[in-house]
């Protein structure tokens, strides 16, 4: 078989009919749609072959690039925000920041406490949300990035393979 007809193989399953007169049987299972070319990965005896494909990445779709790195970069400061909180928290259950404080406070005549959780969260809010205006901005700015690039130079290859 040349490699051109290994294609034609590459569907068939061990209940695929392979005799002469004998009524063909449904296989078990059906190559996905839009597959119709590829080199079988494994073709030992008695196993089922898989197929490649090679495709390139030509156009990256920034409205869709953006959407994703809003909501990832919107989950990445819920993270931030509860991480900073846990963390505050057990640190102050611990008296460090009670002992920082008091130490800031015997330098001053008029102190307030410098950490509070109202403070040391909220500002964890704030480079959360800085982060959620960066990481988009950046992300969309890199797909048109990509898109005149792949322009330039045909894109990205990827391998594709069936399990």
């Amino acid at each position: 078989m040349s490699y051109g007809d290994e294609w034609r193989g590459a569907g068939r399953t061990r209940d695929t009919a392979t005799a002469v007169g004998r009524p063909a049987e449904r296989p078990s299972q059906r190559p996905p749609p839009g597959i119709t070319h590829g080199a079988p990965l494994d073709a030992g005896p008695g196993s089922r072959t898989r197929r490649r494909a090679k495709l390139q990445v030509r156009r990256v779709d920034p409205w869709s690039v953006m959407k994703f790195s809003l909501v990832f970069s919107i989950v990445l400061c819920v993270v931030l925000i509860v991480a900073v909180a846990i963390l505050y928290f057990l640190l102050s259950s611990m008296g460090v920041f009670d002992s920082i404080n008091a130490t800031i406070g015997s330098f001053q005549v008029k102190s307030k406490p410098l950490f509070t959780a109202k403070g040391v969260i909220g500002v964890a809010m704030l480079i959360g949300l800085a982060d959620i205006f960066l990481l988009t901005a950046v992300s969309t700015l890199g797909a048109f990035a990509y898109n005149l690039c792949a322009d330039l130079v045909g894109g990205i290859e990827v391998t594709l393979a069936e399990h």
